[in-house]
């Protein structure tokens, strides 16, 4: 393993820092990120806190990972969104931007907890979710309770 030296990890740090720095203030990233944010300021300690060779080849490792890493920066979480949308479309949900995204996300959550005691259709789920773009996650989940009940009904 080649010598690491302080300066280069200062230097790396200071680069990540800033991305990090970048990525809590974006608006349309910044809410989901704060753990990640927090997490990684947590673990990349200045030099000058660094005790030992060991903490201080394990805090470097961390500094590789997060210079590699999607999840802290914007560009990454742009490129995470487009996975995540690519994925969707594949499964026959039409989303197109970030805050569509967001908001089936949300729609899914609510499912999920209704789910914990329940059985529910998610591919009629994402149906409603295309249906009704625009419409907050408990409207689409009423949505979604109406059409069972009606369902249930009918046998």
């Amino acid at each position: 393993m080649p010598e690491i030296s302080r300066e280069d990890y200062t230097r790396r740090r200071q680069k990540v820092m800033r991305r990090l720095n970048t990525l809590s203030k974006n608006k349309t990233y910044s809410k989901g990120a704060i753990e990640d944010i927090d997490y990684l300021r947590q673990r990349l300690p200045p030099v000058s806190e660094i005790k030992g060779a060991r903490n201080f080849k394990m805090a470097f490792h961390v500094l590789e990972v997060a210079e590699n890493s999607d999840l802290y920066s914007v560009r990454g979480r742009r490129r995470i969104d487009k996975r995540k949308i690519a994925t969707l479309k594949s499964h026959g949900v039409n989303i197109t931007s970030h805050q569509e995204l967001n908001d089936f996300s949300d729609f899914m959550e609510e499912m999920r907890d209704y789910a914990v005691a329940h059985v529910y259709d998610s591919t009629k789920a994402a149906e409603i979710f295309n249906d009704n773009k625009g419409k907050s996650a408990r409207e689409l989940k009423e949505l979604y309770l109406e059409w069972q009940s009606n369902r249930s009904k009918g046998r």
